[in-house]
């Protein structure tokens, strides 16, 4: 890409603004969380009270030493935050911008979820993918996005430690007590970021298609409806009577 002179579509130089990217990402950080607790407790009303329950495949994983804490933070945290934010903060969504920043952010969100092949994933995913798309945009560069993403998904690593290591009621604590502290430090950074007087404007994009033209545009061929298909059979294969 930088032979051809298309830098553009991987934004991996420096931040409008350090101080404003150091705040957003904290800020953010906690609301990630948030918003996967929360999607986390509607499935489990779903499955209680429709007797459904879906699957990822990683309710099994266990971090019980070092090597394993070491090799879930590789491939869970570090490799995924580099390549997923590349990928699809990069080259996804930067030509998408032509349609208008808040179509692009929220398209790529939507494919990010399509990515992780499983119905489990696919709410919380989304959220995520909105907000890790609303940083790369805000501080135009694929860096800030990469860090939260690592945090994000790094937080998981924590909790399957907590989980595989404490006892049911000790976890508990443990998770919730670092989930509020994160959440003070992101109160805290959001106050400094409004003061700041920080102005992001999203780019409307061209105005010559409208929604239904641009949603057709993205998804109506031959590699996104194979990746829808693909989906749904993924889901139904992980749907398992109660």
């Amino acid at each position: 890409l930088r032979k051809k002179k298309i830098t553009g579509i991987l934004p991996l130089g420096t931040t409008y603004n350090k101080k404003a990217s150091t705040y957003l990402v904290i800020a953010f950080l906690p609301l990630t969380l948030l918003s996967t607790f929360l999607i986390n407790f509607i499935s489990l009303m779903v499955q209680s009270f429709m007797g459904v329950d879906f699957t990822s495949g990683m309710e099994d994983m266990a971090v019980t030493n070092v090597k394993d804490f070491l090799f879930m933070t590789l491939f869970v945290a570090i490799i995924p935050a580099i390549l997923e934010e590349v990928a699809i903060r990069g080259v996804l969504l930067q030509p998408l911008r032509r349609f208008g920043d808040g179509f692009a952010i929220v398209v790529s969100a939507v494919i990010f979820s399509l990515l992780h092949g499983n119905m489990v994933q696919v709410p919380y995913t989304v959220i995520a993918g909105i907000y890790f798309g609303y940083v790369m945009v805000a501080t135009g560069s694929l860096w800030p996005s990469i860090i939260l993403h690592f945090f994000n998904n790094f937080y998981s690593v924590m909790i399957t430690a907590f989980d595989s290591n404490f006892s049911i009621t000790t976890a508990n604590v443990v998770t919730l007590g670092t989930l509020g502290l994160m959440t003070v430090a992101g109160i805290f950074a959001f106050n400094k970021y409004r003061s700041m007087n920080y102005k992001v404007k999203l780019a409307k994009g061209v105005n010559s298609l409208n929604t239904a033209e641009k949603v057709i545009a993205v998804f109506v061929n031959i590699p996104m409806i194979i990746a829808i298909i693909l989906m749904v059979v993924t889901t139904l294969t992980s749907i398992s009577e109660s």
